[in-house]
């Protein structure tokens, strides 16, 4: 899903990559550091990674992911996935430099395996289904609002 409101980097809130980087690259530290959270954390935090992965899934990053090959959405969205879950500093050099996309591995190897959809994961968990996050960003995308934080705390006035 594209965003229909252009991202800048800082839309990304400090606390989402602060969880991002204390988990250090380790899935399984990742996964239990998020465990922490409530299902409200941990909903805002999946739809800012959505957002954050959804910019990179667009042009001109979309030109420099496997460049020799035929890629499909999943193998882009998955390098996304991957780009987010380094870091903010690794994000920005990728936001700045798109080009550097080409030199990291093939899709669906360890080396580009990421932090997707473990917030997901730990409130299906909790809740017994699937959570709707998918429409949430939706709804996001279509709001008008250029951060999730913004969204967010304008959708938790109104309850």
């Amino acid at each position: 899903m594209s965003a229909e409101m252009p991202l800048e980097p800082a839309d990304v809130s400090d606390q989402f990559w602060g969880v991002i980087q204390r988990a250090n690259k380790d899935p399984d530290l990742f996964r239990s550091i998020l465990d922490e959270l409530s299902g409200d954390e941990l909903y805002r935090f999946a739809l800012e990674f959505m957002y954050a992965s959804d910019a990179l899934q667009q042009e001109p990053y979309t030109d420099h992911i496997y460049p020799d090959k035929d890629v499909s959405e999943d193998a882009i969205a998955d390098m996304s996935y991957w780009v987010v879950s380094q870091g903010k500093g690794f994000y920005l050099t990728v936001w700045n430099h798109p080009e550097i996309l080409a030199t990291y591995g093939s899709p669906g190897t360890p080396e580009t395996l990421g932090f997707e959809f473990a917030a997901e994961g730990i409130l299906a968990r909790r809740q017994g289904e699937w959570p709707a996050v998918l429409d949430g960003y939706a709804d996001f995308a279509r709001s008008g609002y250029n951060r999730v934080g913004d969204y967010w705390e304008a959708q938790h006035e109104r309850r």
